[in-house]
């Protein structure tokens, strides 16, 4: 098994248990945490024709929006793979705000 089947396959393994539990979005505080999901997930999406996409997006990312920084500033203005609509849904996206957009 390649690094990268590795890879994909425990990436996997956590998307599929973070959906089961019912997660809309998950947080991570490592680079390169995030980029294995992000990346595995958009593999599994291509390979095995899954539809659902669970955003992938730092805590840090989080903390911000809750100290009133803007999207653009943090990093996730283009919704970092569904992020602002799930961010939006749970109030924690600005109100002046468009999800995925610029104020």
């Amino acid at each position: 098994m390649s690094e990268t089947d590795l890879v994909k396959r425990l990436s996997g393994s956590i998307l599929s248990s973070a959906q089961a539990c019912g997660a809309d979005l998950l947080t991570t505080s490592c680079p390169l945490c995030w980029h294995n999901l992000v990346k595995s997930q958009e593999a599994i999406l291509r390979d095995e024709g899954k539809e659902t996409v669970l955003p992938v997006i730092y805590f840090t990312q989080i903390l911000g929006l809750a100290l009133g920084e803007g999207p653009e500033a943090l990093g996730i203005a283009d919704g970092v793979m569904g992020a602002g609509s799930v961010l939006k849904a749970k109030g924690l996206w600005p109100a002046a705000v468009p999800a995925g957009g610029k104020a």
